[in-house]
């Protein structure tokens, strides 16, 4: 939840000096190196069984060069003989992705408490805005990215700025790239240390020629190719004024061991969705590390398999060393002439292998995997279409399987998307002018996506239960049971459950004065009546 302000221009926020020590910076990042050395290699398990090339960095421990990388990828790809992981993996990251913020619908709304009729015009509004800026961004494809990094890992970093030619900018920050940390007891990540590498002349373009220390300078003009590695650290300020910015970013260059760049941000850029920590640490592990062993033993089998079927299909052989034939140096093959000195010289061997067992077997590991990474619950496999109430439960059977985890998902991925994106928009004048009453006022957002709807769906289903019941008491004579409910209020509530826009709906006020008109009109309806009877009547 934030406050509401008058945006503050960029332009006039200017950093204070602060004395900062390079070689703190550097320090503190060597030690999260150790402390993250052993969740890597869980990463990196997770990401061989599936996906190895996203792993890059985190599977190839030691290998600078990317051309070692991707040929160590590939070696673990050429050992993967079932793709159910992967496909798995990728249903579920596109689900979570339509699930959490569809791109075809608006998924979320700001709202203040007690908010009159034009605060919520204009917070729906400015939330229109900045989700249509989200849509026409890059926002689905990176997202899809880290998400599907998510259920490898348990987490993913997005980091978000203004864009140039479009509203904004996503990037997943690469996890192998990043040491975190919490300054908190609350343990949400707000530290950290994200590693990169720039040859010379493109330090020399990304920061000025006058913040880099000479030795890249004189490197970008007679080495421009040469790589010099960075650490950019962002964490909260210690001390902010009116002329700092709250969120600190500062580069340092590891060889020279100085600061090129010292600059901030009005609120965290890079937002840090976890689903499931570790104990006594702010790392975590994601779904695939569930089905890893059956991930493993799935693998195995199937290579086994391959290896049967291929006896079975080329055939195996048995041949006798006779002085004619010689098994050691015969080729068995298409269009071949074998000498023997007897028929029986040369005879089949039958396989022994059971395909009916290996495929039982092979079916229900697949079935094991699909269960932990939930893909049996969001396809309806060698079945008909579905229809929209069955889709409805789907979801909703999504939303219970998640459980805590779409919490979290809500409160470290979708609230802290949404504050970064809407403040941005906000200091850019992308709203119109707001009512002076909302300015200082608490916003939080309320989130309109599927999954949010189909956890409203259950209070919804309660209300219409009771009103079916008091309704049919009422049938019965017992009028006076109406009266023990709020009738207009549950008519609002359900409006805002359905997310009906507030611009259709009427104030408690308006609605009185609708009741207070229609009155009128009867009653004068009833007195033209009375007064033409009676004229009639003489």
């Amino acid at each position: 939840m934030t406050h509401l302000h008058r945006p503050v221009n960029p332009l006039h926020v200017v950093g204070v000096p602060v004395p900062i020590d390079p070689n703190e910076i550097i320090k503190r990042k060597n030690e999260l190196v150790a402390e993250r050395q052993d969740i890597e290699a869980v990463w990196a398990d997770c990401f061989n069984v599936s996906f190895p090339l996203r792993g890059l960095g985190l599977n190839t421990p030691g290998m600078v060069d990317t051309r070692s990388q991707l040929a160590y990828a590939r070696e673990k790809q050429a050992q993967i003989y079932d793709t159910t992981a992967c496909n798995s993996a990728r249903l579920l990251a596109s689900s979570l992705l339509t699930g959490l913020t569809p791109s075809n619908s608006q998924w979320f709304t700001r709202t203040v408490p007690n908010a009159t009729q034009e605060e919520s015009a204009w917070l729906e509004q400015a939330s229109f805005i900045t989700w249509r800026n989200i849509v026409n961004s890059n926002y689905n494809g990176v997202a899809f990215e880290g998400l599907l990094d998510c259920i490898h890992t348990g987490m993913f970093a997005m980091f978000i700025r203004q864009g140039e030619e479009r509203p904004y900018d996503f990037e997943i920050w690469p996890l192998s790239n990043l040491y975190m940390a919490s300054s908190t007891r609350s343990g949400i990540i707000d530290t950290i240390y994200y590693c990169y590498g720039l040859t010379a002349s493109q330090a020399v373009s990304e920061f000025g020629e006058d913040a880099v220390d000479p030795l890249i300078l004189e490197a970008s003009l007679n080495r421009p190719n040469e790589v010099f590695e960075f650490i950019n650290l962002i964490s909260p300020r210690k001390v902010v004024d009116e002329f700092t910015l709250p969120i600190a970013s500062i580069t340092v260059c590891v060889r020279t061991k100085t600061i090129v760049k010292d600059s901030g941000y009005h609120e965290m850029p890079v937002v840090v969705p976890r689903l499931m920590t570790l104990p006594n640490s702010v790392y975590t592990h994601g779904l695939m590390y569930e089905a890893l062993p059956t991930i493993r033993s799935l693998n195995k089998l199937t290579e086994f398999v391959l290896g049967s079927a291929d006896m079975a299909v080329a055939g195996m052989w048995g041949a006798v060393d006779d002085g004619v034939l010689n098994p050691r140096t015969v080729t068995v093959g298409a269009r071949k002439i074998i000498s023997v000195a007897d028929k029986n010289s040369l005879f089949p061997l039958t396989p022994q292998s059971n395909f009916q067992i290996a495929q039982w077997m092979i079916e229900t590991m697949q079935a094991d995997i699909r269960k932990i990474l939930m893909s049996d619950q969001l396809v309806q496999a060698n079945g008909p279409a579905m229809t929209a109430t069955e889709v409805v439960e789907r979801v909703n059977l999504t939303r219970r399987m998640l459980g805590p985890n779409y919490e979290r998902l809500q409160d470290e991925f979708l609230r802290p998307l949404v504050e970064r994106c809407f403040n941005i928009a906000w200091r850019a004048g992308a709203f119109p002018d707001p009512p002076k009453s909302l300015m200082g006022k608490l916003a939080s957002v309320q989130y309109l996506s599927p999954l949010a709807r189909a956890q409203q769906a259950e209070e919804l289903q309660a209300m219409e239960r009771y009103e079916q019941s008091l309704g049919m008491m009422m049938q019965l004579g017992h009028m006076e049971v109406g009266d023990n409910y709020d009738w207009d209020g549950s008519a609002r509530r359900k409006a805002g459950l359905n997310n009906v826009p507030v611009v259709l709906t009427l104030s408690p006020q308006a609605v009185q004065q609708v009741r207070q008109a229609k009155q009128q009109a009867m009653q004068q309806q009833q007195m033209q009546a009375q007064a033409q009877a009676q004229a009639g009547g003489m």
